[in-house]
């Protein structure tokens, strides 16, 4: 099928997808979604806005989009190997990937301890970033962890002491160790808001993929109630308050630490990455705007990339379609969000969907332009 009759209703689609995990990074998919559009609206201009919500790939998409210098340091994943670690630096701004450094990533399957995982590596980037970048805000992208230690290690390599056998918090050393800390303000890119603890806590919902197993999850829980408890008892503060907020319960806890610790600003993922990009007045000039991830499902409409764009889309009453690897959320549930078209790869291509992917996501755009009506699946 050749190109559809032009449409002067699309002379300037935005692109804000975030990476196809497993199959595709962001740009890639950014640009195989371009390669369709163009097919059927070859007049239109096709701005690309490579996205991440604060999980693995968000440093790369902040350094396409804006620049800055990579920095390296060595520092230990999060099962204490010594790895070269990057973080990139934007003027004073320092910009740290957890995923770099104590990501789930780093640790082929079969090594994951989630018991021994530790975020202490965490904590070295940011003191280097600190103390010797001379950084005074950093903003940290906590997603894709492979720790579920309540953010511990992360306070100890910045000079905290804790102590599980009293269960006390001590932070007489950090001025030794990291005595900029304190002028540094800090904020959190988040793309999720379960509370530390509970059925919705970052144990039960995160621990299984990090290598959880019912057996120890008890155990995990009970660290991090105990955690909970120093924490908010050098705070000052009930357990509670520190404990449910949210946020806390991201990457394994390390929200938790940020914000019950170190007083950071925790923000919605998508947020940081669309400001950082001007995408909200992008949007308000655009006549149509794609986003898209690899699987659309419950989760995608708690905080994630699709949301934000939804929500940018109806405060400027923009139309908003969808492109996914596999869709999972009803199509009167998405419509209630503002999505007004939907297609997924796995729809059109059922056999082996995951095989050529950048191809079967550009024949996906090219569907969903030349469409008035098809099966959202």
């Amino acid at each position: 099928m050749g190109p559809i009759a032009p449409n002067n209703r699309y002379r300037k689609i935005v692109v804000a997808v975030d990476k196809f995990k497993g199959t595709m990074t962001a740009p890639q998919a950014a640009e195989a979604i371009k390669e369709g559009i163009q097919k059927g609206f070859p007049e239109a201009e096709i701005r690309l806005f490579p996205m991440a919500d604060g999980g693995d790939g968000s440093l790369a998409v902040v350094e396409s989009a804006v620049g800055g210098k990579r920095v390296f340091t060595e520092a230990t994943n999060p099962l204490g190997a010594t790895i070269r670690a990057p973080y990139l630096m934007l003027g004073d701004t320092a910009f740290v990937e957890m995923a770099q450094v104590s990501g789930l990533n780093l640790i082929p399957p079969q090594q994951r301890d989630i018991l021994k995982a530790s975020t202490y590596g965490l904590g070295e980037v940011i003191r280097h970033a600190v103390e010797v970048s001379r950084a005074r805000k950093v903003v940290v992208a906590i997603g894709g962890s492979a720790t579920n230690d309540g953010g511990v290690g992360m306070l100890e390599a910045l000079g905290f002491r804790y102590d599980a056998q009293t269960n006390t918090l001590d932070s007489s050393q950090v001025d030794n160790v990291t005595p900029h800390l304190a002028e540094t303000a800090i904020e959190v890119a988040c793309d999720v808001e379960n509370p530390l603890l509970g059925p919705n806590g970052a144990t039960p919902i995160y621990g299984p993929q990090k290598g959880a197993t019912p057996e120890n999850i008890p155990i995990l829980e009970e660290r991090l109630a105990k955690w909970s408890e120093a924490v908010a008892r050098w705070r000052g503060l009930p357990s509670e308050e520190l404990a449910q907020f949210p946020g806390a319960g991201a990457a394994g806890g390390v929200g938790f630490a940020l914000y019950g610790v170190l007083k950071a600003k925790m923000l919605q993922g998508w947020r940081v990455f669309t400001d950082m990009m001007n995408l909200e007045e992008e949007i308000a000039s655009a006549d149509l705007v794609i986003t898209g991830e690899g699987r659309f499902d419950g989760q995608s409409l708690e905080g994630k990339l699709p949301l934000g764009i939804a929500q940018l889309c109806a405060q400027y009453r923009k139309p908003l379609w969808l492109l996914c690897g596999r869709n999972m959320v009803p199509e009167v549930i998405y419509r209630s969000h503002g999505i007004c078209r939907l297609v997924s790869i796995s729809a059109l291509f059922p056999k082996d969907p995951m095989k050529n992917a950048a191809e079967k996501l550009s024949a996906a755009a090219f569907h969903i332009v030349n469409q008035n009506s098809f099966t959202n699946s």
